[in-house]
């Protein structure tokens, strides 16, 4: 593929980033949040897609959610791929990396695979409420009594260094326990009982009224509950009306590449040496420039797929494959945080699933705050990728 296609790739992946970033969090700005959902519909639409849309309500919460899939071929009747990546954000950042450029992603597909005549059946969905931190049945709650403790303020600024020590260290602490297969909510009370102590009463109530936000949350219930839960709306429906999914690939936090030495950290538990395979990787100066793409059991054959388009001549793109040989089940007990975005949903019902991402905290000092902006994104880099996926789509069918 030439290097004009390649730049009007790059461009088209631009303009969606571009037109999508800022806060996508009905905590921060129900309006900005929507009228996202209704740029992407309009992406889809000007994509020549079939557009659908899936509404969802939380109990409890009076906003209505909305997945948005675009359809090529007859989905409902034909064994289908999909394509998913999350668009709304945690209440402190821009998400330009996290994740409108998985969405741009998503449009530059649909938009290749439209006019292509190799692809058939395949829905490419953005899903809303990936984010833990865009649940406003729980985190949202957790907002309300923190600011009513005045430990946070409406701007979601920790008023003192120590309320701020003191949150992160619970949450540091139940994230542990849940990493661990424990529960969440378990957690968090055995790290407030140690310092408990030192706070005043009602700050104590208020902080185990928090904890039980996330009573019963594990990794394995976690899924739909607590985060992820667009993703599994969308897949419940699915399933329910009987269609017929022959492998995921999620794409989230996809666009952050460094050309530079010492610019990657161990990617989640995994460093150089623990690649299943990888690809124009320079692990003796650490340098950053590669996508990581994640498989389990059943799908290993699809990464692999994957991974040869990467190769390609005309593509190149370095790449970092990381393979568990596990179930759902498994992973659940093993490696627990290999299940942090919208794959996750489809390992649990046992369906092939790829995770792709450019490694998210492992180069990215910006995850989650307002640093996520459009001109950290390596759009050279997204566009091999955008390109790898089609023809590993295009391959397949």
């Amino acid at each position: 593929m030439d290097n004009m296609i390649k730049s009007i790739i790059s461009e088209n992946l631009y303009q969606s980033v571009y037109a999508l970033q800022g806060p996508r969090n009905i905590l921060v700005d129900q309006k900005q949040h929507n009228e996202a959902g209704n740029k992407i519909i309009e992406m889809f639409n000007e994509a020549g897609l079939n557009v659908v849309i899936q509404e969802f309500q939380l109990p409890g919460c009076d906003y209505i959610f909305r997945n948005i899939e675009g359809q090529i071929g007859d989905v409902d009747n034909e064994e289908s791929v999909v394509l998913l990546a999350h668009y709304d954000t945690v209440e402190t950042t821009f998400g330009a990396n996290d994740n409108a450029a998985g969405v741009a992603v998503l449009v530059e597909i649909g938009r290749m695979l439209a006019k292509s005549n190799k692809a058939k059946a395949c829905s490419i969905v953005a899903v809303d409420l990936e984010e833990t931190r865009s649940n406003p049945t729980i985190f949202g709650r957790e907002l309300a009594i923190l600011q009513s403790l005045g430990i946070r303020d409406e701007s979601f600024r920790y008023t003192s260094y120590k309320n701020k020590s003191m949150i992160e260290y619970l949450n540091r602490t139940a994230m542990k326990n849940f990493d661990q297969g424990e529960d969440q909510g378990e957690g968090y009370r055995k790290a407030l009982s140690a310092i408990s102590e030192d706070l005043p009463e009602n700050v104590v109530a208020g902080l185990e009224e928090i904890s039980h936000l996330y009573d019963g949350l594990t990794v394995a219930t976690a899924i739909g509950k607590r985060s992820r839960i667009g993703s599994h709306q969308w897949l419940q429906k699915a399933l329910k009306d009987n269609r017929k999914i022959k492998y995921a690939i999620a794409i989230d936090e996809p666009g952050i590449y460094y050309s530079e030495s010492l610019t990657q950290r161990p990617v989640k538990d995994f460093d150089f040496d623990d690649f299943t395979g990888h690809y124009l990787l320079d692990s003796d100066n650490r340098v950053g420039n590669f996508v990581s793409v994640l498989s389990a059991n059943s799908s290993k054959k699809y990464a692999k797929e994957l991974l040869s388009s990467c190769e390609a001549s005309e593509i190149e793109m370095p790449y970092a494959w990381m393979h568990l040989p596990l179930d759902f089940h498994g992973i659940c007990s093993h490696a627990g945080k290999a299940l942090g975005s919208d794959h996750a949903a489809f390992w649990q019902e046992g369906i092939p699933a790829i995770f792709v991402f450019d490694s998210s905290m492992g180069r990215d000092p910006y995850v989650h705050t307002y640093g996520d902006t459009i001109d950290k994104i390596n759009f050279d880099s997204l566009s091999r990728l955008t390109i790898a996926i089609v023809k590993t789509i295009e391959r397949l069918e």
